[in-house]
C-alpha cells in the first residue's frame, strides 16, 4: 500500500480547482498539511491500494506525488498560456 511521506508534496483535487499539500508530520492515523491555508491536522483513509485524505472540498491520495518537474511545467503553463 501506497502511504503519505512526510517532506513529499500531494496534488489535492476538487470541482474547484487544484491545491498543493505538503505533508509537514504523520502519525498512523492522521497527517499534519501545510497549504496556503496553513497547517492543518487531516485524517487518513484506506483507499484501495492507497492511503487518501480530505482537506476542506480537496482529496488526494499517496499516489497523487506532485514532483518538482509537474510544479516548473505548471508554472511555465500559467505564465505563458493562461
Amino acid at each position: 500500500m501506497e502511504t503519505f511521506k512526510v517532506g513529499q508534496t500531494y496534488r489535492g483535487e476538487s470541482g474547484v480547482g487544484q491545491i498543493d499539500l505538503t505533508i509537514v508530520k504523520r502519525t498512523e492515523k492522521s497527517v499534519v498539511v501545510k497549504t496556503v491555508f496553513g497547517e492543518n491536522r487531516c485524517m487518513i483513509k484506506k483507499y484501495s491500494n492507497a492511503e487518501a485524505i480530505n482537506f476542506k472540498s480537496w482529496y488526494s491520495t499517496a499516489l497523487d506525488v506532485y514532483s518538482k518537474e509537474q510544479q516548473k511545467e505548471d508554472s511555465f503553463y500559467q505564465a505563458y498560456y493562461s
